[in-house]
Parts: structure tokens; sequence; C-alpha cells
């Protein structure tokens, strides 16, 4: 794997923590838009998608604050 000098290590958390803070708004976005009843099958999909590549960013910049 290839491992990113310090300075671009800031800059790749920095543009990781941007993008995990865009998807933490969307998935509220998204929560609030579901309705009490009848959800619509593509909305909990969206939200699902959505959960899981923050889940997948977080998990990326746990890796790179970690020491080698």
């Amino acid at each position: 794997m290839k491992r990113s000098s310090p300075t671009n290590l800031g800059k790749e958390s920095s543009k990781l923590l941007e993008e995990i803070e865009e998807l933490e708004r969307e998935i509220e976005d998204i929560k609030k838009r579901i309705p009490p009843h009848s959800v619509r099958y593509e909305i909990i999909q969206l939200l699902e998608q959505k959960e899981q590549e923050l889940e997948r960013k977080k998990t990326l910049l746990t890796q790179e604050r970690r020491p080698d």
C-alpha cells in the first residue's frame, strides 16, 4: 500500500474530513425526507449507501492517522 508523505497526509485527511461532514449532512437530509409511513425503497437504499460510504471514509481516515 502506498504511504503518503506527512504533507500529503494532512491534505488527504482534510479532504476525507470534508467528505465525511458532507456525507453526514446528506444522511441527515435523507432521514428528514423519510415519511413516517409508506417509505420508498429507493430512499432506504440511498440512505444505506450513504451510511456505508461514510463508514468506509471514517475507516480510511483512521488508517491514515495510524503511525507505521
